[in-house]
């Protein structure tokens, strides 16, 4: 959790090489946690970096994988009123337009 945020936080100030590295970092050990709200959100934050940077192609890559993620994530509550309201919360709100942006 601590390198996903702090890569957001290198995002944001612009060090776009920091930032990736670390959210790359964290996407790692987030995959070997299996944590799908996690993992979902990373991809996402990656996602908006390669796009920020010009980079189409990693950018359409990491979109695509949030929305299995997201999927996923959807999958593993056992609730229809919770997964609904995911679907309409602002998780749901920014992979719309990361799919908007492909």
């Amino acid at each position: 959790l601590a390198k996903w945020l702090s890569g957001k936080i290198a995002m944001h100030l612009g060090h776009i090489d920091e930032a990736r590295g670390r959210l790359e970092e964290a996407l790692h050990l987030c995959r070997r946690q299996r944590l799908p709200q996690i993992h979902f959100q990373m991809l996402r934050d990656l996602a908006v970096l390669e796009q920020a940077s010009g980079e189409e192609a990693k950018f359409r890559r990491l979109a695509e994988e949030a929305h299995r993620a997201f999927s996923c994530w959807l999958s593993v509550v056992g609730d229809e009123i919770l997964q609904r309201q995911l679907q309409e919360s602002a998780e749901y709100e920014t992979l719309a337009q990361l799919s908007s942006g492909m």
